[in-house]
């Protein structure tokens, strides 16, 4: 489930930036292009502003935007223009259309075309991938790029590093001081999920890469010491903080049935095959799933379980409707990007004692496969 939400993710950042082109990401960029605006949305816990620093994340005052000739540029307001900024309506950093929104809530331009992006520190990494050839790249703030076999990034638990897989299938990870660590040549089509450990990867048994294999599988890719055995599975979801994994089990191609667990150690903490396990709370307490044989647009249904697999919370959109993507914005709260048909996109708040609040929308712009917004962070 994991990996078909990235994709889908992915897709709607293309559908969102369509037409514009690809441009190298630079510092002096951001800072022309920032827009600040006022808007009228509640005052976020500090909590849930330092928790989107933990996820796919930009910060203020950086932001993703690019420089051309023909590029308008974006100025600041004079201090006569100036507005008072009021947080965004939730903790994580969200498109909508062409406009980057950060939690303080101010907004951005994006005058590139950019398909996801990750903060390290004080530096913005943006991945861009062509869409007529395919091509992937990590954009770095001086313009520099990096050939990537997959635009799928992993971050570890406290986004001081980063790990990718170059395109001739090196996996690296690169720390927010710039140090980049490679890990070594793996097989091909590899996509990263967890990174656990780092920033420092110098070293031997200090980072460990888990990523699925392509062709189904999955495995751990570590720079050296004590190997970490993975335990049995098709696909991995998540590692929590821990060291207990969230694991596909098993997955019929015909009918779509899947089984999953969530594995301490070589023992198996909580199993299910009426739900297909997603990601871990930052904080690990909680576990998001949905429905084991997802079919059509989306899921039915998104939960949220307690370690042990008890299910403790579900939410189920309006007749018709369906979940298309789920993404922790703190430990307590998980943010619900769904679809109705006749209201459109809407971003659910999902408490883990049951209380929900749209927090964006109801929206009608795109249609079922275009969200009208996109939140930018692990989903699962």
């Amino acid at each position: 489930m994991n990996d078909e939400l990235t994709d889908r993710l992915s897709r709607q950042l293309h559908d969102q930036v369509d037409g514009w082109h690809d441009t190298p990401l630079t510092l002096e960029g951001v800072q022309g292009r920032a827009r600040t605006i006022r808007r009228r949305r509640r005052a976020m816990t500090s909590g849930v502003v330092a928790a989107a620093v933990l996820a796919v994340a930009v910060p203020a005052g950086i932001g993703l935007s690019s420089r051309t000739d023909s590029t308008p540029d974006f100025t600041n307001p004079s201090p006569t223009e100036a507005v008072e900024e009021q947080p965004s309506a939730i903790g994580l950093p969200y498109l909508e259309g062409r406009t980057l929104v950060l939690p303080s809530g101010e907004e951005r331009q994006l005058p590139g075309r950019y398909d996801g992006a990750v903060v390290l520190g004080d530096t913005v990494l943006a991945v861009a991938q062509d869409r007529e050839t395919g091509e992937a790249r990590l954009v770095h703030e001086d313009g520099s790029e990096v050939p990537l076999a997959t635009t799928t990034l992993a971050t570890n638990s406290d986004a001081s590093a980063v790990a990718y897989v170059r395109a001739d299938d090196h996996v690296v990870v690169e720390s927010f001081d710039g140090a980049v660590f490679d890990l070594g040549e793996q097989r091909a089509n590899l996509s990263p999920v967890s990174l656990v450990g780092g920033p420092d990867c110098s070293a031997p048994g200090s980072c460990a890469v888990w990523v699925n294999r392509g062709e189904g599988g999955f495995e751990v890719v570590q720079n050296g010491g004590p190997r970490v055995e993975p335990p049995p599975g098709v696909k991995v979801q998540d590692v929590a903080t821990d060291g207990r994994v969230s694991v596909v089990t098993r997955a019929e191609p015909i009918d779509g049935g899947s089984c999953s667990a969530v594995f301490d150690g070589v023992a198996t903490d909580a199993d299910s095959c009426t739900l297909t396990y997603g990601r871990f709370s930052p904080d690990g307490a909680h576990l998001s799933a949905g429905p084991a044989d997802e079919d059509g647009a989306g899921a039915s249904f998104v939960a949220i379980l307690q370690a042990d697999g008890e299910e403790v919370v579900r939410f189920e959109p309006g007749r018709g409707g369906f979940v298309f993507s789920s993404t922790w914005e703190d430990s307590t709260h998980l943010l619900v990007t769904t679809y109705d048909y006749e209201k459109g996109w809407s971003v659910v708040r999902l408490g883990t004692d049951g209380t929900r609040e749209v927090v964006l929308g109801p929206r009608p712009r795109g249609d079922d496969v275009t969200p009208a917004y996109g939140v930018l962070g692990p989903t699962g």
